[in-house]
């Protein structure tokens, strides 16, 4: 109307209310401006229940202002300003723990041995040799029987029966060094080349230790041996009879996994550890589980 006044000059006014109503057209003299916006959506955590997902959320935008007072009451002067951004929705409730590997399986499954005491080179490979090069290892010894004369009792050492059993083997091993900083060792490992990234073998429950006869070529060797592959492992537990001097006589050792092993399955076991720059030949045999 402004601009229409402007070039038909003054009193034309009325006549052009007159016109644009005859015309049913409407006409309102309130400046043309922008409505201020709505509200903010509220926030997720206000009525919703506790999310059981952390989930960062915002509010729904405000509508913005109409573009033009018409029909309305008029309203600032400004664009409609969005709405508010929504707080983040509450965390979730924490998650229950895992269930433990092999936790809800009984002790005794598969093929594995049924009862204590069973020989461990039925079940479990002497695979994981580390520096291979400097060992020779063999079942080339023969471990000798109990003395008859006391009916085997010489061989009762620590509470420990040496006598072999079944399905055992008595091992030759020689380790080689080539300077002083060496060291070699092998594991006994089930199945063949598990260094923990399958699932093992699962002993009968009672298990308190692992025994073995173990000697020397010379006397003085000094090895230690050793079970499972640690607490942080799949194995979950790891014992060892460190820093063992042997003798020229089988002389029996234990490895005490008592309070340590529960009912799992185990990759590691059995193995030995030599090192230093001094060549030794000993050898291990009738390895069990007890």
């Amino acid at each position: 109307m402004d601009r229409i006044q402007m070039r038909l000059g003054p009193g034309w006014d009325a006549l052009l209310m007159v016109a644009f109503a005859a015309a049913g057209c409407s006409v309102d003299d309130t400046p043309s401006v922008r409505a201020a916006g709505g509200k903010g959506g509220t926030t997720t955590s206000a009525t919703g229940s506790t999310s059981t997902t952390a989930v960062t959320s915002s509010g729904s935008s405000g509508a913005g202002g109409s573009s033009s007072a018409t029909g309305g009451a008029a309203g600032a002067e400004v664009a409609g300003a969005g709405g508010w951004a929504g707080e983040g929705g509450d965390g979730g409730s924490s998650g229950a723990g895992g269930t433990p590997e092999d936790a809800g399986d009984p002790c005794v499954v598969g093929t594995g041995p049924t009862q204590l005491p069973f020989a461990v080179d039925k079940y479990f490979i002497a695979s994981g040799w580390m520096q291979a090069s400097l060992i020779h290892q063999d079942t080339s010894c023969t471990y000798p029987s109990p003395p008859i004369a006391d009916g085997g009792s010489s061989w009762d050492e620590g509470g420990v029966d040496a006598r072999p059993l079944p399905d055992s083997k008595c091992w030759t091993i020689t380790y080689t060094p080539t300077g002083p900083s060496d060291w070699a060792g092998v594991d006994w490992q089930y199945p063949a080349n598990n260094w923990g990234t399958a699932d093992g073998l699962v002993i009968p429950p009672g298990a308190t230790r692992v025994t073995f006869v173990a000697w020397g070529d010379a006397g003085g060797e000094k090895v230690s041996f050793n079970v499972g592959y640690g607490p942080t492992s799949t194995d979950r537990f790891g014992a060892s009879a460190a820093d063992r001097l042997l003798t020229t006589l089988p002389t029996p050792f234990s490895i005490d996994v008592a309070g340590i092993y529960t009912c799992h399955s185990v990759r590691m076991g059995f193995g030995w550890i030599a090192g230093g720059g001094t060549t030794i030949t000993f050898h291990i045999a009738d390895i069990r589980w007890e």
